[in-house]
């Protein structure tokens, strides 16, 4: 039945943690034979630079507690391709309850978590910019305050809006107001760094995250992308339409917040920069 079965089954030793039994489904998935298998650990025959060092801890823990477990991981075959793999790993015991060997049900779910991480991408993004939208930018601002109070390293936010949005829409139309929110998004992108993200958050609202970055420097960001947008008007028939942003710039003190309060007061400088006239950058140290 397990030589016949489409799901991959490996034994391993429970004292050893080396591969005793692999059934054909396991050559047939990993390209490696039963032969190349047998006495190598599962971990240093099918794990790589990507799989997940937290995931390889888990399993680990588990074994060493000889308890069973139930994740999924990222492996490799012989040929060094990625797939992923629901893993059921049970522990086998004696009539006098000893742990002797491991079992592993796997099933290969590589194109079920490719369209997970599809359908995540999406619903991370916006549609009409292609930026990340607010729930892709709040994922990654919780991901860099825990990154940026673990390092103890900076992290600066930007908040900006388009100035007299409603104006552009209503004199020209829907239409080209979408085409001023593409333009913004073309024109800011190249500014920044890979490592930068910039997000459309709300109707012509922006947020940027500058991560390893000083709220020094990220006034500096902010007047660069203030000019990008001011200093060349966007032409649509039958005039150019000049477009301007107030920007609010504050850094995130990372032993404080848990980021949220930095975007309130980004948010707060940015009308405070529209208050003082609009187009320019007010900024403001976290207290």
């Amino acid at each position: 039945m397990v030589e016949n079965a489409n799901d991959v089954v490996i034994v391993t030793d429970a004292a050893s943690g080396t591969i005793v039994y692999v059934n054909p489904a396991f050559t047939r998935l990993t390209h490696y034979s039963s032969g190349e298998a047998l006495g190598k650990s599962p971990g240093k025959l099918l794990q790589g630079t990507e799989t997940d060092p937290e995931t390889i801890s888990s399993i680990r823990s588990a074994l060493a507690s000889r308890q069973g477990i139930r994740t999924e991981i990222l492996n490799y075959d012989r040929a060094g391709r990625a797939y992923w793999l629901d893993i059921n790993i049970v522990p086998l015991v004696t009539r006098g309850g000893q742990v002797h060997h491991f079992a592993a049900i796997e099933r290969d779910v590589t194109l079920q978590r490719r369209d997970k991480e599809r359908l995540m991408v999406l619903a991370s993004t916006d549609s009409l910019t292609g930026l990340a939208n607010l729930r892709g930018f709040a994922a990654c601002m919780k991901r860099e305050v825990l990154h940026a109070r673990r390092e103890s390293a900076c992290l600066t936010v930007i908040a900006f809006d388009v100035d007299h949005f409603k104006v552009v829409n209503d004199l020209h139309g829907h239409e080209e107001g979408d085409c001023v929110l593409r333009t913004i998004a073309d024109r800011c992108t190249p500014l920044l760094r890979p490592r930068d993200l910039l997000a459309r958050t709300g109707g012509e609202e922006f947020h940027v995250l500058l991560p390893g970055t000083p709220l020094s420097q990220g006034v500096l960001v902010a007047e660069r992308l203030r000019r990008a947008l001011a200093e060349k008007p966007m032409t649509w028939r039958p005039l150019p339409v000049s477009i301007t942003a107030s920007f609010g710039v504050t850094n995130v003190s990372t032993l404080a917040e848990d980021g949220k309060e930095s975007l309130i007061r980004a948010d707060q400088l940015m009308y405070r920069a529209k208050a003082a006239g609009r187009n320019r950058v007010c900024w403001e140290e976290a207290p």
